[in-house]
């Protein structure tokens, strides 16, 4: 077939014999018509080949208004091997005539996709500090050190269009296996440090949801797994055996009146308490304590007294919480409740600088029984002691009177009093005393 050199004047092979290579053709000719033939390649944007024995008018290295595809200049090995070869004889007839060693532009390393992308990117943000390296051959770019914030439509999206049969057929299967909510029902609310504890509390924010029992589970910060401490309907709930000054995650979850599967966790918040755990005096016969010593248990010996506190611990604007595990036989002598001293020799609070209540519920003020009362203590009661401290007279480094006032509560009923002192004391021991065995307290 004919080639794009028959369509020039030139012969590609066979015919007349003439040299392709002889000719000199007009460069208007070579603008018109770019050729893709043997010879000197060329990264013009028609990628193609000019012949090698094209003869060029300008001089080696000077700007030529001829030939386009090399951008205005002749490379000056193209024209050295352009005057070489014509000066060779003349090749055989069905051949091209091509250099011995043809020109070839000095090519650049080409890079990878990625670094294509990340190129543009920093164009286009006109990024001038920060570096990046490439995996592809070493290439390094000088660029932006922060990303690159995608814009709204290149963030992934899923939607669909469901005829309403299937959309029915959807909804049955999500809500038979759980439920769909743009938040948890509940979150954590507060949390209240408390000696060797923490009081959580927590809160429904969806008004839709009614909740029937919510779920509370804590850990240890450098813990892996999250453990139950609560089940149940109330919304706070005092966590126990917390070591101070160590943070602990927290979280809660609901479920529905009626549902037996559980709401979406909340957020989980840390919580921490500054407070050392309350603890009993080890050693005194007719007690037995727990590990902690926060627990103490009246045992079957003859030995009767008051237990008190290792220390005195209980600081006045805090509150100290009794909580009855187990009962006994009561007594008139029973007590639970504070005093400025230990003093030993006495078989109750019921005495000098000391303020208790007995289990039958009568309260006590240095040893003088009070007109009101509380209900008796049961199993699972709950005895708080609130105080705050009122100044009277003249300063506590003068010796004044000082009063507290003092609010004990138990089964939803409070007393409250002023609690008249010869000095200040911000701090108390606790103490406890039973008569009869069986009797069991915990202390926080």
């Amino acid at each position: 077939g004919r080639s794009e050199w028959d369509k020039i004047g030139g012969t590609a092979g066979g015919g007349s014999g003439g040299s392709l290579a002889a000719r000199a053709l007009p460069a208007a000719t070579l603008r018109a018509r770019p050729l893709s033939t043997a010879g000197v390649s060329c990264s013009a944007p028609s990628r193609g080949r000019l012949p090698a024995a094209l003869p060029c008018s300008a001089p080696p290295g000077a700007r030529c208004p001829d030939v386009g595809p090399f951008r205005g200049r002749v490379p000056p090995a193209a024209a050295t091997t352009a005057a070489a070869a014509a000066a060779a004889p003349p090749r055989p007839a069905g051949r091209l005539a091509a250099a011995a060693a043809p020109w070839r532009p000095t090519a650049r390393p080409r890079l990878g996709s990625s670094c294509r992308r990340l190129g543009r990117a920093s164009r286009r943000r006109g990024a001038t500090g920060g570096s990046w390296s490439s995996g592809c051959g070493g290439c390094t770019r000088r660029g932006s050190s922060l990303p690159e914030v995608p814009s709204l439509v290149d963030v992934p999206c899923l939607s669909a269009q469901l005829d309403d049969c299937l959309l029915t057929i959807l909804k049955n299967q999500i809500f038979k296996h759980g439920t769909v909510a743009s938040r948890p029902p509940v979150q954590l609310e507060e949390f209240i440090e408390k000696p060797g504890g923490i009081l959580v509390r927590w809160c429904k924010v969806d008004d839709d949801f009614i909740p029937q029992d919510y779920r509370l589970q804590y850990r240890k910060s450098t813990a892996s797994h999250f453990e139950d401490v609560y089940v149940g309907s109330e919304t706070e709930f005092i966590v126990l055996h917390i070591d101070p000054n160590v943070d602990y995650q927290f979280r809660v979850c609901a479920r529905g009146d009626g549902r037996q599967e559980w709401s979406p966790w909340s957020v989980p918040q840390i919580g921490r308490t500054t407070l050392v755990p309350h603890e009993w005096t080890a050693g005194l016969e007719g007690y037995s304590l727990s590990s902690r010593r926060n627990i103490a248990l009246r045992n079957d010996s003859q030995s009767c007294g008051v237990l008190y506190s290792k220390a005195p611990t209980y600081f006045c604007g805090q509150t100290l919480t009794f909580r009855i595990e187990t009962v006994g036989q009561p007594d008139r002598r029973d007590s639970l409740g504070v005093c400025v001293e230990q003093q030993n020799g006495y078989d109750s609070l019921q005495r000098d600088k000391a303020v208790c209540i007995s289990t039958n519920g009568a309260v006590f003020v240095n040893g003088k029984e009070m007109t009101n009362q509380l209900p008796a203590v049961t199993s699972g009661s709950t005895v708080t002691f609130d105080m705050e401290v009122v100044q009277l007279g003249p300063s506590s480094n003068e010796g004044g009177n000082f009063k507290l006032r003092v609010t004990i509560s138990s089964n939803n009923r409070e007393v409250v009093f002023d609690w008249v002192l010869d000095q200040c004391c911000v701090s108390l021991y606790f103490g406890c005393s039973f008569s009869y065995p069986g009797w069991k307290v915990l202390v926080f």
